[in-house]
């Protein structure tokens, strides 16, 4: 559900943007994230990570969508690296392939340089997570 939920997104064909239209975005988008970071979360505290690995692909296109759009609110910039950085803590060494992606690479350098305070501490943490 949350990836077919995650596949909702802004009309790009050069029509002006609705604002409620983008607000409704970001909240579903925010609402996922959330949902992503529980599950990620405790799969990893049950001892059951593996279970994740199928659904990467999907988890990852989805963070590499919201790091290319630049109307993203701070809470789903805030979140997206948060679920980042629970992946990058759940599969350890296997991160590595998705962390080097250039997309993901700008979402956290996004939250790096964010004037938002707990935006930054949390690519802070996510950051050292993938190192």
């Amino acid at each position: 559900m949350l990836l077919q939920a995650q596949n909702v997104c802004i009309n790009n064909s050069g029509l002006p943007t609705d604002e409620e239209l983008i607000e409704y975005i970001n909240q579903l988008r925010e609402g996922i994230l959330e949902a992503y970071s529980g599950i990620i979360q405790g799969l990893n505290d049950s001892g059951k990570a593996s279970l994740l690995i199928p659904f990467l692909p999907g988890i990852v296109v989805f963070l590499e969508d919201i790091a290319q759009d630049p109307e993203k609110d701070n809470n789903v910039l805030r979140n997206a690296i948060g679920v980042l950085g629970d992946i990058a803590h759940t599969i350890g060494a296997q991160q590595a392939q998705i962390s080097g992606r250039p997309a993901l690479q700008m979402l956290l350098q996004t939250g790096l340089s964010s004037d938002d305070k707990s935006t930054c501490e949390v690519a802070t943490w996510a950051r050292g997570v993938m190192a």
